[in-house]
């Protein structure tokens, strides 16, 4: 009866995590992540995975900006 409650625990919280946007291919992907994570992990590991995960996009595209930005610095013709 916990394990039922804490995955419906986990799914109200991952409806909440606002991930990045991502294409079809990478949805999927994630998709079958989750479900193997479900069978495998138990319901606290896979909310620090969620949020680590959001996390990681997260920094990744902060990334990603800055260094546009110093690019475009450098040579505002190519970009």
């Amino acid at each position: 009866m916990a394990t039922t409650d804490r995955s419906a625990n986990l799914s109200e919280q991952t409806s909440k995590i606002n991930l990045p946007a991502v294409d079809e291919a990478e949805a999927r992907r994630r998709a079958r992540l989750m479900e193997a994570m479900k069978a495998q992990y138990r319901a606290d590991q896979q909310e620090k995975f969620l949020h680590l995960q959001a996390e990681t996009d997260s920094l990744l595209q902060q990334l990603k900006a800055i260094q546009q930005q110093k690019a475009a610095q450098r040579d505002p013709v190519l970009v």
